[in-house]
């Protein structure tokens, strides 16, 4: 093999492996972000559609969420969510503990 094809091997290889890494290394707002799920905020009032992000444990954002992306990504459209409950459970506090 004449050493301009191997300089070319070489590059080519070197480039594949930037573009692996670069891919790998993703940009993500949220750990995990639910796409379009029914939640209910314990408020009493109507639930409604929206996203909801979770960071680090804890819920982080809900609403619309289209412009950001979760290392894990679920399509809820239908399913309830209630992330009130979820945050007293995590604290292991009742419904009832303001």
């Amino acid at each position: 093999m004449n050493t301009s094809l191997l300089k070319l091997f070489a590059l080519r290889i070197v480039f594949l492996m930037a573009a692996l890494l670069m891919a790998s290394c993703g940009h993500y707002d949220y750990d995990t972000i639910i796409r379009q799920g029914l939640i209910y905020d314990g408020s009493g009032n109507q639930p409604y559609v929206a996203d909801l992000a979770i960071k680090s444990g804890r819920i982080a954002a809900i609403g619309d969420l289209s412009a950001q992306r979760g290392r894990v990504e679920i399509n809820a459209a239908g399913p309830g969510c209630l992330p009130r409950f979820h945050q007293h459970a995590q604290l292991g506090n009742s419904l009832a503990d303001p």
